[in-house]
């Protein structure tokens, strides 16, 4: 794709958007909950992200592993006790994190390199529309209940594929 040179730095520039997604969380009145969590910790949740974005907006990423990684973020937000308002917008902040660095980073000098821009934009908002249902996903389910829920990953996976609601236990959708 075009826009693959625009994945490719953002990976290569990971140490600094994360350090700089954290001090954006850390100050933002906003994410109040956030604010006392330790720079590692929030460096780390967002690392994979970063690090692996080509892989993870790539058609042949592992589905399976994104969606478990951003549940995970759900479970370990709910335990910290950061309301769900929060976590969204924290993850709001990492998006718009990675278009600022863009902006600033990138020289749009043709018609060409804006389509690349446009183009990388649009693979950015689809991540993280689609990784913010497995966050509240994970948010809202009780930890016993992840582990049988990691078999119908995949169905939601082909659901965001095929804009149709997957077959999945209605057990699901009653909590």
């Amino acid at each position: 794709m075009l826009s693959d040179n625009l994945v490719r730095s953002v990976e290569r520039h990971a140490d600094r958007l994360e350090k700089q997604w954290a001090r954006m969380i850390q100050e933002h009145p906003a994410t109040t909950s956030y604010h006392d969590l330790d720079d590692e910790e929030l460096e780390g949740t967002i690392r994979e992200v970063y690090r692996h974005l080509g892989e993870y907006i790539e058609e042949s990423h592992n589905s399976d592993q994104m969606a478990q990684l951003f549940i995970n973020i759900g479970i370990q937000r709910r335990k910290q006790g950061v309301p769900v308002h929060e976590l969204v917008f924290a993850i709001n902040l990492a998006r718009r994190n990675i278009l600022n660095y863009i902006m600033e980073e990138e020289t749009v000098l043709s018609a060409l390199a804006w389509h690349q821009v446009n183009e990388f934009w649009y693979r950015i908002m689809s991540f993280f529309d689609e990784n913010i249902y497995f966050v509240l996903l994970g948010y809202n389910q009780d930890v016993d209940d992840t582990r049988h829920m990691t078999d119908q990953i995949s169905k939601f996976i082909n659901a965001f594929t095929l804009g149709a609601l997957p077959e999945v236990e209605k057990e699901y959708y009653s909590h």
